[in-house]
């Protein structure tokens, strides 16, 4: 069998093309929120990708954590008519402080004939 059309019967409009065109215009909504779905599911995986490496950042900065007995700084003198010292943070390790020379005393006198 065949099919019979009547485009634009008696008028001669196209009416294939009219209708064609109504029904882009009533698929723009969908279209639009079609393209705003792909927009969001980008992003959320952008933001899941995100929370991912910042979880294993989280994760190794953990394994940094440093307990505050571990911090504790010790400092051994071997003299202290020489030196003193004290510590609130240091690296671990072993340090030499060496005298180059002592301090000696200054004095200044000045005259003023004022």
């Amino acid at each position: 069998m065949s099919s019979i059309t009547f485009t634009g019967l008696a008028s001669g409009l196209d009416t294939d093309t009219i209708v064609s065109g109504l029904m882009g215009v009533e698929r723009e909504p969908l279209t639009r929120l079609e393209m705003d779905k792909e927009y969001h599911e980008l992003r959320l995986a952008t933001y899941h990708e995100f929370h991912e490496k910042l979880a294993a950042l989280d994760t190794v900065v953990e394994g940094l954590y440093l307990t505050s007995q571990i911090r504790q700084s010790r400092v051994t003198l071997s003299g202290e008519a020489v030196v003193s010292a004290s510590v609130t943070s240091a690296p671990e390790g072993s340090y030499t402080v060496t005298v180059e020379q002592l301090a000696q005393v200054q004095k200044s006198v000045s005259h003023s004939d004022y």
